[in-house]
């Protein structure tokens, strides 16, 4: 069931691209860490995000309380004094962490007036979801996960922290690289030939313009890598079949 399940998926993948143009604030230039510290990176980028949304996040990390029991009365948006490190859970490799954040990501959407910002809070909701799911496959009996002490402390268990698929590992990868950053410009462009672009609406023409030309050329390399690899998939199944006929003609 999971090698078909990772077919069909490749088989989707195959059949669509999307091409995103982000704007970052920062960049370290550096790939993907270790599992556990892209797991703790993105789990930090969602709840800081929160908090400079001026959403009181730690309410949902209280000990001894369950983030779905916070009362939606007790979330306001606005300044508030620093949250205590005195009982508060703390950043864990484990679905708990993003069952927390997806629970204060959930309670703000529906309090934050912005719309950038309300955006933002529906993907981490929604990444949190397929965080979670990932982590429960992976961690079916873990349940309190390394913070990020105990996995900068013992780096001969990097390995050991967290395992998952390559599939699943792509799609963290995903999360990590998009982050809490704004999607400026989007092409989705289909097998079928079906292609749409999507521009936000806030940029200046000159942003535009000069973005634009940006994403013009990291359309043209995606698709290029995009047809080289369904040509290579056709001729390992023409291959397959070939096989298979020449077996069965024995």
């Amino acid at each position: 069931m999971r090698q078909r399940s990772a077919l069909n998926r490749l088989k989707d993948n195959l059949l669509q691209l999307e091409i995103n143009t982000i704007l970052k604030d920062e960049m370290t230039a550096q790939p993907m860490p270790a599992l556990p510290h892209a797991l703790l990176d993105i789990a930090g980028n969602y709840y800081n995000r929160m908090v400079a949304y001026r959403i009181p996040a730690h309410l949902f990390f209280q000990t001894g309380t369950r983030a779905k029991d916070v009362p939606s009365d007790a979330v306001v948006i606005g300044p508030f004094d620093t949250p205590p490190v005195e009982g508060l859970r703390p950043l864990r490799v484990d679905a708990e962490t993003f069952d927390r954040l997806r629970w204060a990501a959930r309670v703000a959407e529906s309090k934050v007036t912005d719309p950038q910002r309300r955006q933002i809070l529906v993907r981490i909701r929604n990444n949190c979801d397929t965080l979670k799911a990932i982590l429960k496959s992976a961690q079916p009996d873990v349940a309190e996960g390394p913070t990020r002490t105990q996995v900068a402390d013992e780096p001969a268990k990097l390995d050991t922290w967290v395992s998952v698929d390559r599939d699943d590992y792509v799609t963290i990868q995903k999360i990590w690289d998009v982050g809490t950053e704004q999607v400026m410009i989007q092409t989705a462009i289909s097998v079928s030939g079906d292609v749409n672009t999507r521009i936000r609406r806030s940029l200046t023409p000159a942003e535009q313009a000069s973005l634009l030309e940006v994403h013009k050329v990291a359309v043209t390399v995606s698709v290029t890598c995009w047809q080289n690899l369904v040509a290579t998939a056709v001729d390992l199944m023409k291959a397959g079949l070939s096989v298979i006929g020449r077996m069965r003609g024995r």
